[in-house]
């Protein structure tokens, strides 16, 4: 059987798509915070998984200076989804994210090139979800973090009141 792979992609900013503008896009990745920990009898370490994930940091590249993405600057919550398609039946690999535009980095100038905007962004949201089913969703202010529809927070957040 052959890989799945992706077919095409896009980006869209606060509702905009950029089908044809967009050059390359990371994703947010949703690292698991662990701490490391060799207790007396071990033969080595093994990590505690914390129940939180790392700062969600992503990129994506314009072939454009856009001054609508670049106008996001310091906007919290602001909608960036990423769309692709994938493998023969073209299943939907969809992830939104509300962000934080941290840096809209015009690139270098050259002249005859073509002009680039790399955009900078962290996520507070984040859900991904392959040929119509969720496969991941944290959200960071609701302290949510749900894996393939398992809550893995729900009994931290009981314990603590919330």
């Amino acid at each position: 059987m052959l890989p799945k792979t992706l077919k095409n992609f896009t980006v869209f900013v606060d509702g905009v798509g950029y089908a044809g503008r967009i050059e390359e896009g990371a994703p947010p990745k949703t690292t698991l915070d662990t701490q490391e920990f060799a207790g007396g009898g071990m033969a080595g370490t093994v990590d505690i998984p914390m129940g939180t994930v790392a700062k969600m940091e992503f990129e994506f590249t314009l072939a454009e200076m856009n001054p609508d993405v670049i106008g996001k600057l310091g906007q919290a919550d602001v909608p960036i989804t990423f769309r692709g398609a994938q493998g023969t039946e073209n299943e939907a690999v969809i992830i939104e994210t509300r962000s934080l535009i941290r840096e809209p980095d015009l690139g270098t100038w050259k002249r005859g090139d073509k002009n680039t905007l790399k955009i900078a962004a962290t996520a507070s949201y984040y859900k991904l979800s392959i040929a119509g089913s969720d496969v991941i969703e944290v959200d960071v202010e609701a302290m949510k973090f749900v894996v393939r529809g398992v809550d893995q927070l729900a009994a931290v957040r009981t314990a603590l009141g919330l």
